[in-house]
């Protein structure tokens, strides 16, 4: 997987991930490599947890552009972190 290691937690049988980023140009619409990388990343993500029956979280930060929710169903969590 392309993610770091050290940013995936797992925890009462939910798997963590922290941050996915990947680069994103509104003008192009074909698969760019940011795209096929975070499609890969994410692909790999579901299969292992799936295989270890965990729910999958990962985090986006703020849902700040529309093309964040191609990729995810946005939840609050409700944290602040100061």
């Amino acid at each position: 997987m392309l993610f770091v290691e050290q940013h995936q937690h797992l925890s009462y049988g939910v798997m963590f991930v922290d941050f996915i980023n990947i680069g994103y140009r509104k003008d192009i619409n074909a698969g760019s490599l940011g795209t096929m990388l975070m499609w890969k990343n994410l692909t790999a993500l579901y299969q292992e947890a799936a295989e270890n029956n965990l729910n999958l979280y990962y985090s986006y930060g703020m849902m700040s552009g529309e093309y964040k929710t191609r990729w995810c169903h946005p939840v609050s969590l409700g944290r602040s972190i100061i």
